[in-house]
């Protein structure tokens, strides 16, 4: 996932958004997004009720909030102190298993 979101970032010109639309909650996405080396800040919106979908906009060109650089800060170090992953990475494969 790193090397998706590096390959995005270096496409985005200064001020270009990247939008990903998912259900994964902020608590599991942030912690994939919110990197400096991307060169960009997070906004998140929610739409929907009952279940609901989380939009992250990525601005290329901004700063992450301090919140978000605490996400990484957080991120860092437990991944030092851990020999399994702190973030898993969530899979909509499930969708093509599905037997109707």
């Amino acid at each position: 996932m790193d090397k998706i979101l590096q390959q995005i970032s270096d496409v985005l010109k200064p001020g270009g958004k990247f939008i990903s639309i998912t259900w994964s909650q902020p608590h599991f996405r942030k912690a994939l997004l919110a990197k400096k080396k991307y060169h960009w800040s997070i906004e998140v919106l929610t739409f929907g009720t009952g279940f609901e979908y989380f939009i992250y906009v990525m601005r290329k060109g901004e700063n992450l909030s301090l919140q978000d650089q605490k996400i990484e800060e957080n991120s860092y170090s437990t991944s030092l102190h851990s020999t399994t992953p702190t973030v898993e990475e969530d899979s909509e494969d499930f969708l093509y298993s599905i037997n109707v």
